[in-house]
């Protein structure tokens, strides 16, 4: 696979990158379709009380458990909420500010609070 395609190979360059981006595609594919009999069973077994993005590791995880969990890491690293109602948004954890590569904001105090995004939002004006 790693030959390249003059070479009758499939002209993949590092198979580990190649991997990894199948996983994320893997993970992008269950936030897209929560009601997959895969997303269910991973839910039910893995984040039963959270989402995929903010799952934690448990004990006596299965190896496509593990994986699944570096193509989570690797896809969030390009994401950015997109703010809508901003109801479930982390002001402080969540990546939500348009900039490359997205973040949130930079606490100016020790203390990181659960403040959320729609908190900041004055529902009776434009800005």
């Amino acid at each position: 696979m790693a030959r390249s395609k003059s070479e009758s190979g499939m002209g993949f360059r590092d198979i580990e990158h190649f991997n990894l981006a199948l996983l994320g595609k893997q993970v992008w594919r269950i936030m897209q379709h929560p009601y997959c009999l895969m997303a269910w069973m991973l839910k039910a077994r893995y984040f039963s009380d959270t989402n995929i993005l903010n799952a934690t590791k448990k004990r006596r995880e299965s190896i496509v458990w593990k994986s699944l969990m570096q193509g989570r890491d690797l896809l969030k690293q390009g994401m950015r909420f997109i703010i809508g109602d901003s109801s479930t948004i982390n002001a402080w954890i969540d990546p939500w500010l348009p900039l490359h590569p997205p973040r949130p904001p930079r606490a100016r105090s020790h203390q990181i609070s659960n403040t959320l995004v729609k908190d900041w939002i004055n529902p009776n004006s434009c800005e």
